[in-house]
Order: C-alpha cells, then structure tokens, then sequence
C-alpha cells in the first residue's frame, strides 16, 4: 500500500503544479504544444485547469484511505479522468 501512496502523492504533485501553470500562465502549455491560445479562449484553459485541480484533489485524498476497497474506485476514477492506462488491478 505504501508504493501506491506514493504513486497518488507524486501524481497529486504533478497535477496540482499543471493546474497552477495553467491559471498563472494559460498561454505556457499549450504552446508547448503547438496550439495557439488568445485572450477570448482562456476560459477553456481554466476549465482545464479546474479539471486539474479536482484530480490532485482525488489523489491527495486517496492518499490517507486505509480501505482497500476505495482504493480501486479513486484509480477508476483517476483513470476515467485521464483515459489512460487500464484499470487498478487488472494485468
């Protein structure tokens, strides 16, 4: 259970700190990326960024469950967030 809080920890870490790149500089990371963001289009950069905020939120939590039958609900729900990977527990 350990390595798993640790996953949720710096996965929590990393989302929090692209959420806060986004609100601060909303421009940063899609530029990055190639994609062009003018004023009018903030808005949907700062949804972005609430949708970031919510998944560090998840992870930080999921961090002090000691149930392990909510863990693979907070991993479902990390993953459906993201549509990456496949589910906790599966092989």
């Amino acid at each position: 259970m350990r390595p798993l809080r640790a996953v949720f920890a710096i996965h929590g870490a990393i989302t929090l700190a692209g959420a806060f790149v986004l609100i601060v500089f909303p421009t940063a990371i899609p530029s990055a990326v190639g994609i062009t963001i003018t004023r009018p289009d903030y808005l949907l950069v700062y949804l972005v960024a609430a949708a970031e905020l919510a998944a560090a939120v998840l992870s930080f939590g999921a961090i002090r469950i000691t149930d392990w039958a909510a863990l693979p609900r907070c991993c479902r729900s990390a993953q459906s967030a993201s549509r990456t990977g496949r589910p906790c527990g599966s092989s």
